[in-house]
């Protein structure tokens, strides 16, 4: 055998040696060394957590009369990492074209789907040299749709997107819950991309002047997740809102969904859940009858002998 072929020959066999092992290497390290590592990396890029707010406990007075309770409400976020990508854009102008063509409400689900991706094809292809223009026309549409049933102005509501800072901003917060049935309709309805809903509880007071000092006020605690989205915790202050913190509070869950690869959520696929715990109820042995009485005659004395209020110390 030709010695400069057979040379050839084991130089060309301790390359592909040499590659295989160096890539056998970095698999091992993928698969063993840093699995943990992409594990949770994947996790955040295609799984979104959806906290499910615990209902704080009622106060109530002896009678059973609610002193304070809560209500559901929503906030609206903006995810600007989804609002700015022309590739998910590209969704909702599709929908936008498709949905005004002759015949198409009468087109069942699957081949509305079909001929949205088929447009959405082309609207990147046309835009390809300047995808900017589809993030734009996307953002007017979706500013289009959501203001009306925001109760806001187009203008107004372009501008706090526009000069919120950050990636992941509330927009709008303590919406009703039907109001945030319905914008959540219209988003997943439009196909509009961008915007995203987290529930949470407001706590309602029912004679927000009478017995201030002991039933107390709750506040809002701020902290941030994983991804650094910040999220807020009602949480008591003072007087029992504060003393009964650990009853009244309940336990949050959760709720895990998929996505696919172009951030969209994956239809039917519910994911893990963590149903939330409610919080007990507190009662008191006052009378809010007896202490609206109480309450009037109090100040009934003080206008009379014009004396001064004196803060508690």
């Amino acid at each position: 055998m030709n010695s400069g072929f057979q040379t050839r020959c084991i130089v060309l066999c301790s390359v592909l040696v040499t590659g295989l092992s160096v890539l056998s290497g970095r698999l091992v390290q993928i698969q063993l060394v840093d699995r943990k590592h992409y594990e949770e990396s994947s996790k955040r890029t295609y799984y979104r957590v959806e906290k499910l707010p615990a209902t704080r406990g009622m106060i109530v007075d002896r009678r059973e009369e609610p002193l304070a309770k809560s209500i559901p409400v929503s906030t609206m976020y903006v995810d600007k990492n989804h609002l700015f990508d022309p590739k998910l854009a590209s969704y909702g102008l599709a929908y936008q074209e498709a949905s005004v063509e002759p015949g198409w409400n009468a087109l069942d689900p699957a081949k509305q789907h079909r001929r949205i991706s088929s447009l959405r094809g082309e609207i990147l292809s046309q835009y390809k040299e300047n995808p900017d223009v589809i993030v734009q026309k996307h953002f007017a549409y979706a500013i289009g749709i959501l203001a009306r049933p925001l109760g806001m102005r187009r203008e107004k509501l372009r501008e706090i997107i526009e000069s919120s800072k950050g990636k992941w901003v509330p927009v709008v917060k303590d919406l009703p819950e039907d109001v945030a049935d319905r914008v959540r309709q219209d988003v997943d309805h439009y196909w509009i991309q961008g915007f995203e809903f987290e529930n949470s509880i407001k706590r309602w007071y029912t004679s927000p002047n009478l017995a201030t000092h002991l039933t107390g006020f709750t506040g809002e605690i701020e902290d941030q997740d994983a991804d650094g989205k910040t999220h807020t915790k009602v949480v008591g202050r003072f007087g029992v809102e504060s003393a009964m913190e650990e009853f009244l509070a309940g336990r949050d869950g959760s709720r895990e969904h998929r996505r696919d690869a172009r951030g969209l959520l994956i239809p039917g696929d519910s994911g893990s859940l963590k149903p939330p715990r409610s919080g007990l109820n507190v009662k008191l042995t006052i009378d809010m009858g007896i202490q609206s009485i109480v309450e009037e005659e109090l100040d009934l004395g003080l206008k009379e002998y014009m004396a001064k209020r004196e803060p508690l110390s």
